[in-house]
């Protein structure tokens, strides 16, 4: 009988146990709390809000540049959506210069500095209508936001604010 028990017993450990416990840990996962796919899209918004701090490190990985030109709404690229995110988690901004010549529009809307600065993308906020910065400028843009995660990611004192309007 004790050998029988024993037997009962690993079998239990083997097969039963385990199976508990990811029923309660799956229990225990919020929604909420899962890591949402496209993490800089704005349906992440209470994602980003409950884990500032992590959507940040999630969505530098996600910096890529984007196809320089003009979109209209509904097309606005990715990398955009990853720079807006930033901008609101961080309350940080990055611009950089191109060697490319802007055309009168992307002067317009990437507001160049008097050294050649311009912004990732620029809106045109009565149309939804954007404009991306050429690669060069991105790529530098991409490379501060890096260096700034680098230097000051870890001690940054996170803060997702509903009233900053992230999408321009």
């Amino acid at each position: 009988m004790t050998l029988r028990r024993g037997v009962c017993l690993i079998i239990a450990l083997v097969f039963i146990l385990p199976w508990t416990v990811c029923l309660h840990a799956q229990d225990d996962h919020k929604p909420q709390d899962t890591v949402p796919p496209s993490i800089c899209l704005p349906r992440n918004r209470q994602f980003h809000k409950n884990h500032p701090a992590l959507s940040v490190r999630l969505i530098m990985r996600e910096l890529k540049p984007a196809a320089r030109g003009h979109y209209l709404t509904g097309d606005h690229p990715y990398a955009v959506w990853c720079i807006r995110a930033l901008r609101s988690l961080t309350g940080q901004d990055f611009a950089a210069p191109t060697r490319l010549k802007l055309t009168a529009e992307e002067k317009q809307f990437l507001r160049p500095d008097d050294r050649g600065n311009v912004v990732f993308f620029g809106t045109w906020m009565s149309r939804d209508s954007i404009w991306v910065a050429p690669a060069d400028a991105q790529a530098a843009i991409i490379a501060q936001w890096r260096e700034w995660y680098k230097k000051q990611g870890q001690t940054h004192k996170y803060l997702y604010d509903e009233a900053f309007d992230w999408y321009f």
